[in-house]
């Protein structure tokens, strides 16, 4: 009997998940990602890696083309669902935190 009502529950939080999809959404597959996202961000990384390419040696260019990717991506993430964004955040201020503190603490 638990089992029927598990897929019971299954199968109805994946009707629930079909009914909000819309037009609007955005996934990897979707029209709106292939032809609009993904050729505007691809258009403007280049454009901020063009000094790079170019012979500069600075490594702003690259610090700037990684905080738009992640920009980029954190808008994505948000187009599609809108409270785990607060997952995707905190878990790379972890991430960057946990870097910033093993590398700050071995010395060179």
């Amino acid at each position: 009997m638990a089992g029927r009502h598990a897929l019971l529950v299954l199968v109805l939080s994946s009707e629930i998940h079909r009914q909000r999809f819309s037009v609007r959404d955005m996934v990897f597959s979707s029209i709106i990602f292939l032809f609009a996202f993904l050729p505007i961000v691809l258009l403007f990384y280049h454009l901020l890696l063009l000094p790079v390419w170019l012979g500069s040696t600075a490594k702003l260019w690259l610090h700037l083309g990684n905080l738009f990717l992640l920009s980029c991506s954190l808008l994505f993430y948000f187009w599609g669902e809108k409270f785990l964004i607060w997952v995707f955040i905190a878990t790379v201020l972890f991430r960057k935190g946990r870097i910033c503190s093993s590398s700050c603490a071995t010395p060179r």
